[in-house]
């Protein structure tokens, strides 16, 4: 089970083999722009791998509920980095726990331009990082298929691989979360 009552996760920082300095952070309401500018800046096939359907930009419902997080089911991470005089959004990963309580459902999306660049792979590995301190004893994920570089990633990170039940275009990937033992 989950850890009930968790505060937002902590700031962290870190820096592209590019020499580019990236802050990861929760998201926060005041995201709405950069999140909205985020997903329109995407790539059709990365929107597409993202949200498993063709968009352009969130609906402002959607938007709400992507930069406004319930802390008790949900993280959302994104990693920003100031350019040009504002902050931009090259990142983004999120969970939510599912209905067994036991597991949480993740998403990761990352600007074309910066993937193959370790962001995505630094995203992932503070959101397990965070749902293994919550308590979770499984983080699992959807992803479609012909997503060669998500299923790489998600095997370097160690989750296992296997068909969806439901569907041949979708794989369903999860990576166990055993419980660390203080010594």
């Amino acid at each position: 089970m989950h850890t009930i009552g968790a505060s937002a996760p902590a700031i962290s920082r870190w820096q592209s083999p590019g020499g580019t300095a990236v802050t990861i952070r929760p998201t926060r309401p005041e995201d709405a722009k950069i999140t909205q500018d985020f997903v329109r800046e995407l790539s059709p096939q990365s929107r597409y791998f993202r949200f498993m359907g063709t968009l352009r930009e969130l609906t402002p419902q959607t938007l709400r509920r992507f930069v406004s997080v319930d802390n008790e089911r949900e993280v959302a991470l994104v990693a920003v980095t100031a350019q040009d005089g504002r902050m931009r959004q090259l990142g983004e990963c999120r969970y939510a726990a599912c209905a067994d309580g036991d597991s949480c459902e993740f998403a990761v999306a990352v600007l074309d331009a910066w993937q193959r660049r370790g962001l995505g792979r630094r995203l992932m590995s503070e959101l397990i990082h965070i749902a293994r301190i919550r308590g979770f004893e499984a983080i699992i994920g959807e992803v479609l298929s012909n997503n060669s570089s998500m299923l790489a990633l998600a095997s370097k990170l160690g989750f296992e691989v296997s068909p969806s039940s439901d569907e041949y275009s979708i794989k369903h990937i999860s990576l166990a979360l055993p419980r660390r033992h203080a010594c």
